[in-house]
């Protein structure tokens, strides 16, 4: 049985209100701004709040810094995206295709396809930490830190990816270009996947 808005909030106040303060100090050690861990610690409590069924929350504190710590890695691969900037009426200028044939499109495309699935075949945090490493190139100790492991741990997980991938795409008859990691890139829509553990 779900339950009335009163008993939200009363279940709100009692199991989560209390860890606010340890939230913000976890916040600010993430985003090193008070600024920017209060918007944080606001963010969470909010998505928190927002859950469907509070109820089936075993360990809010976890729950609550598992929330904090994955706003706080959607945040930043959206910071990593190159930002557009405007630079005034584009529409005289005269554009130059530089896409290849269509034949090598649609292999560069099944070649995509097939890094998209070998990534989907990864067990879950070692896909968090491949995406985030070649996909959106963060570094070992940022993705160590966002994740909170070992940056050992991001080495072992990133290259044992990386070999995965490899012999993914061998079994399906393709064979590994160096290009491939640089394709890596294009996979990004892959990090809202990455993201949804919540």
């Amino acid at each position: 049985m779900a339950m009335t808005r009163d008993e939200r909030r009363a279940w709100f106040e009692a199991h989560i209100l209390p860890f606010q303060p340890d939230l913000l100090r976890f916040c600010r050690s993430l985003t090193r701004s008070d600024e920017a861990a209060h918007d944080l610690t606001q963010d969470t409590l909010t998505r928190v709040l927002d859950k469907a069924k509070l109820e089936d929350i075993r360990s809010p504190k976890s729950f609550l810094f598992r929330t904090a710590n994955n706003l706080f890695i959607n945040t930043k691969v959206r910071q990593k995206k190159s930002p557009v900037e405007e630079r005034g009426d584009l529409s005289s200028l005269i554009v130059v295709a530089n896409s290849p044939p269509p034949d090598e499109a649609l292999h560069s495309q099944d070649r995509l396809d097939a890094l998209r699935e070998a990534i989907n075949e990864l067990p879950p945090k070692m896909r968090r930490v491949f995406v985030a490493r070649k996909v959106y190139g963060l570094s070992q100790a940022e993705i160590a830190k966002l994740m909170g492991v070992s940056q050992k741990t991001v080495e072992k997980h990133a290259s044992a990816g990386l070999k995965r991938c490899r012999a993914f795409l061998v079994a399906r008859g393709l064979y590994w270009r160096q290009e491939d990691e640089a394709d890596l890139t294009e996979l990004k829509p892959l990090a809202k996947r990455a993201g949804d553990e919540q």
